[in-house]
């Protein structure tokens, strides 16, 4: 529902009123005046297969244990606002190994915690090294950690969004076809079908937009729409 928001705000397109969908597919289904139009909603992923994409699953874990390290050194240390920005090079976290790792990055923010900013130096850096971060027994979890400060901050944020952005044109058109796959299961009728697929806050989902174009691909979707969420940004592939 955000992306579908999200993509109605930024463009204009798609007015008029969301219908319910007793079954899907369609995601949504929208009416305006006399016209419906049925979308479908797709998060695009680097290499998903059938069992989705590795990677996804991976960041998935990475956040679990800097959320949690987040929540440990905000109820340790109040009032203490620093932004983190961890860089994992470890395959593989295991749900038992979360609050490990997360002792141990809340403990490595407090070891190198930049200096309190202030109205002269309203932003303050930081980075943990390797020593500090092998101290604390991430060193073969962690490559970096870089901190931030701002003068007068209310709130933080912890996450690490590094990574290559997808330039693979071949893996959008495998999604459409995906979905045009699905029509035969539709659950209601429409005067025109779209597909929205749509890039998440996850350095699995980054794609080079630049490398999409206006109608490069053929579909059997009447628009097919590659949004760029964090941005607000689309193409209409199709």
């Amino acid at each position: 529902m955000l992306a579908l928001t999200r993509f109605r705000d930024a463009s204009g397109q798609l007015t008029g009123t969301l219908e319910p969908i007793v079954q899907d597919p369609p995601d949504f289904l929208i009416t305006d005046a006399s016209r419906t139009t049925s979308v479908e909603m797709t998060r695009y992923l680097q290499r998903a297969g059938k069992r989705g994409s590795p990677e996804a699953k991976r960041e998935a874990m990475e956040m679990r244990v800097v959320e949690r390290a987040k929540e440990i050194f905000e109820t340790a240390h109040m009032g203490v606002y620093v932004n983190v920005s961890p860089f994992f090079k470890i395959d593989e976290i295991k749900p038992p190994e979360v609050e490990r790792y997360a002792l141990a990055l809340a403990q490595l923010v407090w070891d190198v915690l930049p200096p309190e900013p202030s109205v002269a130096q309203r932003l303050v850096m930081g980075r943990a090294d390797w020593d500090a971060i092998d101290h604390v027994g991430l060193g073969n979890v962690l490559a970096n950690v870089s901190l931030v400060r701002w003068w007068q901050a209310k709130d933080a944020w912890w996450g690490s969004l590094s990574g290559m952005a997808g330039a693979d044109i071949t893996e959008i058109e495998r999604t459409i076809r995906g979905k045009e796959s699905d029509f035969a299961r539709y659950s209601v009728t429409a005067d025109e079908r779209w597909l929205i697929v749509y890039a998440w806050f996850m350095r699995s989902a980054f794609f080079d937009r630049e490398l999409l174009s206006a109608s490069m691909f053929s579909s059997t979707f009447d628009r097919v729409i590659f949004f760029d969420l964090p941005v607000l940004r689309f193409v209409a592939v199709a």
